[in-house]
């Protein structure tokens, strides 16, 4: 882990802002999925891709949870 100027409160507040944005955005990317398995997808979504793109935020989300990394690249 690289060290930055910022004080340990503030690298805590910022990966908890930053844990709380990947739940979201995997709550939302679960739900778009259950909902287009279960009715006809809407005009421009690409499942396959919204399937990729939960996986890498459940994987950086984990990383986060774990004080790992900060993994705000989406």
């Amino acid at each position: 882990m690289v060290g930055d100027e910022r004080s340990a409160l503030q690298a805590v507040v910022a990966a908890d802002a930053e844990l709380m944005e990947l739940r979201e955005e995997e709550e939302e990317l679960n739900k778009q999925l259950q909902e287009s398995s279960l009715e006809e997808q809407p005009k421009g979504f690409d499942a396959d891709e919204a399937s990729q793109r939960l996986n890498e935020v459940s994987f950086c989300n984990s990383l986060v949870c774990c004080g790992l990394l900060s993994c705000h690249s989406a």
